[in-house]
């Protein structure tokens, strides 16, 4: 496939992006959300027992112009003696024309089964700015009614719902999101069905040696209307310091990562991401890169040690 046809369906990819029907599917796809699980899930807080901070920088078919790059911030901080977990989070993106900023807030309970079985719940409230800029757009038909040369302003509401269950070497969980649409033809946001994404995710933690474990573990996203996409991954572990991994993504892309962490407490990943074949429109290369530092002295309020990987 030549360069100018993947560019051809690449500016047909943000024109969708841009329509009327916005916010149908866009939502970042990120690739180290097993290293920082509330990423896709805010009831994974409740596995925290530490004040964290993560952010995460994730850019998507390198060398095209319009092409997505997203960034985040995030902040987990348990409640002293009980068992509620607050957070909160600030994210912007962008794909072609279209920029969006998002602020949330989120909260978990973790609910203790027993000493080595907990389940959580959690919910994040957000309200997020779309700005949608049809005049930077190269056009050939200046009248086409999707475009109408004009740039518009939005904000919009959105909530994210979760449930999470762990124990010391195994993890579960479901969460959904999307649950608004936003339209630019005649401004609205509405509850829209069709358009709500679904997650789930699991994990399990086998030792191998004393040195090292083994962790696979699969993130499933449905929309209705779209095909299912699933995240099959496989990530071998050093003494819980460093990590190296391989996912493999049903829309025809592999996802390669490596991770370490300094002093207990400060951790990077670096993730890169390739699509598969010539004749999909996965032909583009992706980075990601998240930091995360937790305060390690804080009290352990739960009797396991939680898998976050």
């Amino acid at each position: 496939m030549s360069n100018t046809i993947i560019k051809i369906k690449l500016v047909g990819i943000l024109l969708l992006a841009i329509s009327p029907n916005l916010f149908a599917q866009q939502r970042s796809s990120y690739n180290m959300y097993n290293i920082y699980q509330p990423i896709v899930n805010p009831a994974a807080m409740g596995s925290y027992d530490q004040f964290t901070v993560a952010g995460l920088f994730n850019t998507q078919m390198v060398g095209f112009d319009g092409a997505p790059v997203n960034f985040l911030a995030d902040i987990t901080a348990p409640i002293a003696k009980t068992n509620l977990i607050i957070g909160g989070q600030v994210l912007h993106d962008r794909i072609g024309a279209r920029n969006r900023t998002q602020l949330s807030a989120s909260f978990a309970y973790r609910i203790p089964i027993n000493l080595r079985n907990y389940i959580s719940l959690g919910l994040t409230a957000s309200i997020q700015l779309t700005d949608a800029n049809f005049t930077e757009l190269v056009q050939t038909d200046p009248n086409d009614p999707l475009v109408l040369n004009q740039s518009y302003q939005l904000w919009s509401p959105d909530f994210r719902f979760g449930a999470y269950y762990f124990r010391d070497n195994f993890y579960a969980g479901v969460s959904v999101e999307n649950i608004f649409t936003t339209s630019f033809d005649q401004p609205s946001v509405r509850v829209n069905s069709d358009n709500i994404h679904f997650n789930l995710h699991t994990g399990y933690d086998f030792r191998l040696t004393s040195c090292f474990n083994l962790q696979p573990s699969l993130l499933w996203r449905q929309v209705s209307g779209s095909s299912t996409q699933l995240d099959v991954n496989l990530q071998l572990k050093y003494k819980d310091r460093f990590g190296v991994g391989v996912s493999y993504r049903t829309i025809n892309t592999l996802v390669f990562q490596t991770n370490v962490k300094i002093a207990g407490q400060f951790t990077m990943g670096y993730s890169f991401n390739m699509g598969m074949g010539m004749a999909n429109l996965t032909e583009y290369t992706g980075h990601e890169v998240i930091l995360m530092y937790n305060v390690s002295k804080s009290k352990k309020k739960i009797a396991i040690q939680t898998p976050h990987y």
